[in-house]
């Protein structure tokens, strides 16, 4: 089938092109590039491919959408299909540039438009093919110039039969062991935020405040964490700038979240340069989470603009750091979670604060007001906490069990609090470990981050 795209694009080098073998989706037979992750996301199939180019990363993915009844006109299926993949997922007003066609007794309607989301620019391509009283749609999001050859060749390879026995399987490559959807991921949303789902996210938005984060659909893993996690942040900020330097210019962070999944993340206070290049219009601070399950990964992303008054909701417990706590996975089989050892002296991490908390290997631990202002800071009494039989006494005793930590402070009740540990790197300098510590008093609950010194 020929004569998918806009005259302008059908004019392409696509000689050379390495693809894959032929496969059915539907009532659809396609030949996928060679290379691209495949994966099937709420009866849809996806096929994607970002790389490194001399501007930056850049991406393409195409969406095949399952066979329906036609509305009737080949225009109104095509309406329809635009408004619920681009216009309201996207929130565009954008109105694309459209062609029909006829091929073969399927009447084709291709729009084509430049769609900002996400804080990323790309180029939104959604077709339609009516025939038969079935219609079937296809959505493309491509940044980039790089690989118009690929699509128009992918159009131009596929086909339609509108007879065909209609089914959501593949050849076989795309049943990934354990393969889930969006309908597999759990999470509690931040109170007040407006939740919108499309085929292949969920978006949450804070409307006072502007904090966003949206949660993709799993798709296949390419076995690096820290690639995918830095390939979705450098897509997101495309053409941003980081705005501090050295230890603050990004943060790294890998671990495993509270269900056992591995997980890596990157984050950064980013700018955008203006128009003129001589100054930023843009503040943000975001960040790309990705969470392994099984052969998928499941990308994350939140950012928010700084210069908001209401900005600095971003950062509380019932936010972003709630949300993290809570998202799982059903029925996914956690990793194991290698704790971090407790024993060691720990220095409150966040910005402005003070305060270290101490954990002796005798089983005592003491929780300071200010950083380096117990006898810890030299390193032979550093080595001290690590002695069983050391006479350091503290506030009190403490216990830890799984994720419980049981703090016995003489004079007062026991209190319980739940910790996590995972590791991170400011601006490449080196890996550390870190605690949270989850606590629940009068105001509600907090979390407080605080990472490891010395050894």
């Amino acid at each position: 089938m020929t004569r998918w795209f806009l005259l302008a694009w059908t004019v392409l080098a696509i000689h050379g092109l390495s693809f894959a073998q032929t496969e059915k989706f539907d009532i659809a037979t396609f030949t996928p590039p060679a290379g691209w992750e495949r994966s099937n996301n709420n009866g849809t199939v996806s096929l994607f491919n970002s790389k490194t180019a001399p501007g930056g990363a850049v991406f393409c993915q195409i969406v095949l959408y399952p066979s329906k009844n036609s509305l009737g006109a080949p225009m109104d299926n095509f309406k329809d299909a635009w408004k619920n993949i681009v216009a309201v997922p996207m929130k565009s007003t954008v109105q694309p540039q459209v062609e029909a066609t006829k091929n073969g007794g399927w009447d084709l309607v291709t729009g084509i438009a430049n769609i900002a989301f996400s804080g990323i620019n790309h180029t939104s391509i959604v077709v339609t093919a009516t025939g038969s009283g079935k219609t079937m749609s296809f959505h493309v999001k491509t940044l980039g110039q790089d690989y118009l050859p690929v699509i128009s060749k992918f159009f131009e390879q596929l086909s339609l039969d509108a007879k065909a026995s209609v089914s959501t399987r593949g050849s076989g490559s795309d049943n990934v062991a354990g393969a889930r959807g969006l309908d597999d991921i759990q999470f509690i949303a931040p109170p007040g935020w407006q939740a919108q789902r499309a085929a292949d996210h969920v978006r949450l938005q804070n409307p006072e405040s502007g904090c966003l984060i949206i949660i993709f659909a799993p798709g296949p893993s390419t076995g690096d964490l820290e690639k995918d996690a830095a390939t979705a942040f450098d897509l997101m900020y495309r053409g941003w700038q980081f705005r501090k330097a050295g230890e603050q210019k990004y943060t790294l962070s890998k671990g495993f979240t509270p269900q056992g999944l591995e997980f890596y993340m990157m984050a950064g206070l980013m700018g955008k340069s203006n128009s003129d290049g001589a100054g930023l219009d843009g503040f943000e601070e975001g960040s790309a989470l990705a969470i392994k399950s099984g052969g998928q990964v499941i990308v994350v992303v939140a950012r928010h603009n700084t210069t908001l008054l209401a900005h600095d909701s971003c950062k509380k417990y019932e936010s972003w750091q709630r949300f993290f706590n809570t998202f799982a996975v059903k029925n996914a089989a956690p990793v194991k979670n290698e704790a971090s050892a407790i024993v060691g002296r720990w220095s409150m991490a966040e910005s402005g604060g003070t305060g270290e908390y101490v954990f002796a290997a005798n089983g005592n631990y003491a929780l300071i007001g200010a950083i380096g202002s117990t006898f810890t800071r030299s390193d032979a009494n550093y080595d001290y906490l690590y002695v069983r039989t050391s006479a350091f006494s503290g506030d009190g005793s403490y216990s830890l069990s799984g994720n419980t930590l049981t703090l016995r402070k003489r004079g007062t009740a026991p209190e319980q609090v739940q910790v996590r540990f995972d590791k991170v790197n400011h601006g490449g300098v080196g890996w550390k470990d870190r605690i949270y510590i989850l606590k629940s008093d009068r105001q509600g609950l907090s979390e407080a981050s605080y990472e490891k010194q010395g050894r």
